[in-house]
């Protein structure tokens, strides 16, 4: 049985060409604080997540440039926006 979408706010997409994880999706809900430094939900993904190689995580991550450069979620491949879907998220780009 699938369960409901989660329906959730999305605060900022990073892009890190370098990086395997290349993707990084921030939700709308911190998770737990780094001493005073907020944890934030996230989706991390490679730029093919469906693939036997692929990568697509959920983790907590802190706000900044070591994410990679910022992007607008519109700006996302259609391929990884319909992954986070398949995932269970509705998302509403709040950034």
């Amino acid at each position: 049985m699938m369960s409901e979408p989660i329906k959730i706010d999305v605060i900022a997409v990073y892009d890190c060409e370098k990086m395997h994880d290349r993707y990084t999706v921030v939700f709308d809900d911190i998770d737990r604080h780094a001493g005073k430094i907020p944890l934030y939900t996230c989706l991390c993904m490679s730029s093919n997540p469906n693939s036997s190689l692929g990568l697509s995580e959920h983790s907590t991550c802190m706000l900044g440039k070591h994410l990679g450069k910022r992007i607008d979620y519109n700006d996302l491949p259609g391929e990884i926006k319909d992954h986070v879907r398949n995932r269970g998220f509705i998302v509403n780009q709040v950034e």
